[in-house]
């Protein structure tokens, strides 16, 4: 019996708007100090409401038909729920069972790559640990970033899949967004 490796890869980028994926906070790659550009609805306090940021809904779609994907009529926003530092909120909205892109494909080598899904879902913030190890931060300015996931596999025998995929002048005209 002969084995095909399947790879799967699930490839995170950050989308090019000027605000977060769910509120009107500066979405700024160059500030450096931490815990600014926050909202109450960044942090989830009772009462506020997420908004889709618009831009980054077009983005994905654009992505997803320039790889072929299927748009459904329908697509929802789910809470992921887990206890995490760097989310104090305790669940990260993302897209799970209703993407905004499905079933699309790409060509790298002559291999076919599927594409399972393209999605949203907010970014969460990160830890900076301190060098003796004795204590961390929470970082909270990146939180409610925008995140484009794509969701993909293929039967290539590489290790850089990844790159290729990346590379391909498909998804190289497609940088602007990212």
């Amino acid at each position: 019996m002969e084995y095909i490796p399947t790879i799967g890869l699930e490839i995170h980028v950050e989308l090019k708007t000027k605000t977060k994926m769910f509120c009107n906070c500066p979405n700024d790659s160059d500030e450096k100090h931490p815990n600014v550009n926050i909202c109450p609805v960044c942090l989830g306090y009772p009462g506020t409401l997420p908004v889709a940021n618009k831009l980054a809904i077009e983005y994905v779609l654009k992505t997803g038909f320039a790889l072929g994907c299927e748009n459904p009529k329908i697509s929802k926003f789910d809470r992921k729920n887990y206890f995490y530092p760097d989310l104090p909120k305790g669940y990260q909205i993302s897209q799970y069972d209703m993407p905004l892109c499905q079933s699309g494909k790409i060509v790298i080598d002559k291999n076919k790559v599927r594409i399972r899904r393209i999605h949203l879902e907010e970014d969460t913030g990160r830890l900076l640990h301190a060098s003796d190890g004795k204590s961390s931060l929470i970082d909270l300015l990146f939180w409610f970033v925008r995140i484009l996931l794509m969701s993909a596999s293929c039967f290539l025998a590489s290790t850089s899949i990844s790159a290729r995929l990346m590379g391909s002048s498909k998804v190289d005209n497609l940088s602007k967004f990212f």
